[in-house]
């Protein structure tokens, strides 16, 4: 597998070509353990690789934060509530919540979290690989459009910090030289050889800033925490509640609210359209000759995970009367010869759910694919570049965009499936609220998600 590294700082790789001629080869910037990995019979074998490591380098470097006009609210006043919380009170055993709306500017807060807090490396946990990519991609100092030139933090590379992306077996010497450490939660699993809880010391990071913390129920972050105990813990959600419905542990030192970030401009207003078909019929266990209201449902005593597990989705009827709704909002949006592509982002319970509203949507005339967990790779990226090339009006998802995947002209929401809790809802509702760019704004209501 490749990772890619990203290293700032000078990199010597002593080199042996046969067992006669050495080479120093000096490099900087962007690498891949692909060109640290030369195969034998490439006749270059790498046998050292020596990086420098500043352990204080978040103590003595210092970012443009305070007075900075192209950094959002949210980010500069959660900084300084962070700090607040692990200096000046010195409450670096309690861990500090943060929560903030989607689309607020989260990833650039995480990456000034460590400045002058963290006294060593810090590890930024990501609950699923979409979320992770964007983390990587917008804290990469090779990236001319990151976060750390995009809102003038750093002029230059050589101030930004080392982040390294971790991969399974990954030579330590690459590790040792990162600031920051980027990784899926998946990698952390105690009971794969590779896990860094089997060969770090406890002491290797002393800031571990946990994304979409609302997810650290399980016992993969249990033991991440405690392997690193030493370790000072920010948790960003943007909900206090856990998806077992309890409260996340730790102490909230700052809420940012989303009608302060619409209000702001942060991210688009939403106008809460509840159309409901005149009669609002699901279906159980994908058997459609069977019709349910939302009362009888609840009378089953079915269980949360049960509305997932069973298939519990708008029957077909109600289905084609959301379609109809949803293209509706849509022309409106597109009115008048709009250049904003606006689209659709609609949700299902099953893949074969997915794929009858997709038909749905093509008989209609309209672009429509879905996305889900089970597909491969390839064929997720390919449909995400559809989407971001705008080759799609409809995106149905299951269960795959939930959270961590922003494309700002999604603008209407179609739920075609009962949500049993708030959570998922939430960040269901979260992908419409990316804002457009203002100088791509043509219409007041572009920015208005429905």
């Amino acid at each position: 597998m490749i990772c890619e590294i990203y290293v700032k700082c000078q990199l010597y790789l002593y080199l042996v070509f046969g067992n006669i001629i050495q080479s120093i080869i000096r490099f900087q910037g962007k690498y891949t353990e692909e060109n640290l990995n030369k195969q034998k019979n490439g006749y270059i074998e790498v046998l050292m690789a020596k990086l420098e490591y500043n352990k204080h380098y978040f103590e003595t470097t210092n970012p443009h934060i305070y007075d900075n006009s192209e950094l959002r609210e949210p980010q500069i006043q959660g900084y300084y509530k962070v700090y607040e919380h692990f200096i000046v009170r010195n409450k670096k055993n309690t861990h500090a919540i943060v929560i903030l709306p989607t689309g607020v500017g989260k990833t650039g807060l995480m990456g000034l979290l460590p400045f002058h807090i963290c006294e060593g490396r810090a590890l930024i946990i990501t609950p699923q690989l979409t979320i992770k990519d964007a983390v990587v991609d917008s804290l990469d100092p090779e990236n001319p459009e990151s976060f750390w030139y995009k809102r003038k933090i750093f002029d230059r590379i050589d101030e930004t910090p080392t982040l390294v992306e971790f991969s399974g077996g990954m030579k330590n010497e690459i590790l040792d030289a990162a600031n920051i450490v980027v990784l899926n939660i998946h990698k952390l699993q105690a009971r794969l050889r590779k896990s860094p809880l089997n060969y770090l010391p406890k002491d290797y990071f002393d800031m571990i800033i946990i994304d979409e913390a609302h997810h650290s129920t399980a016992n993969t972050w249990v033991e991440t925490i405690n392997h690193f105990d030493k370790a000072k813990i920010v948790k960003l959600t943007g909900t206090p509640i856990r998806t077992d419905g309890v409260e996340l542990a730790g102490e909230l030192v700052y809420k940012y609210k989303l009608s302060q970030a619409m209000a702001k401009g942060y991210v688009k207003s939403l106008r809460n359209i509840e159309y409901i078909p005149e009669q609002l019929l699901l279906t159980i266990d994908k058997d459609e000759t069977k019709q349910y209201t939302v009362e009888q449902l609840l009378e089953l005593g079915l269980r949360d995970e049960d509305w997932i597990r069973r298939s519990v989705a708008f029957s077909k009827e109600c289905s084609e009367s959301v379609v109809k709704e949803s293209i509706k909002l849509l022309e409106n949006k597109r009115r008048d010869t709009s250049k904003v592509p606006h689209k659709i982002i609609a949700v299902a319970c099953s893949i074969a759910h997915a794929e009858e509203i997709k038909q749905l949507y093509i008989e209609k005339g309209y672009r429509a694919e879905v996305i889900h967990s089970k597909q491969m790779p390839e064929k997720q990226d390919e449909t995400k570049q559809d989407v971001e090339n705008h080759r799609l009006d409809v995106i149905i998802h299951v269960a795959m965009l939930g959270e961590g995947y922003d494309h700002p002209y999604l603008s209407i929401a179609a739920i075609f499936r009962p949500f049993r809790s708030e959570l998922p809802y939430e960040q269901f509702i979260g992908r419409v609220l990316r804002v457009i760019p203002d100088g791509e704004v043509e219409k007041t209501d572009d920015n208005i998600a429905e």
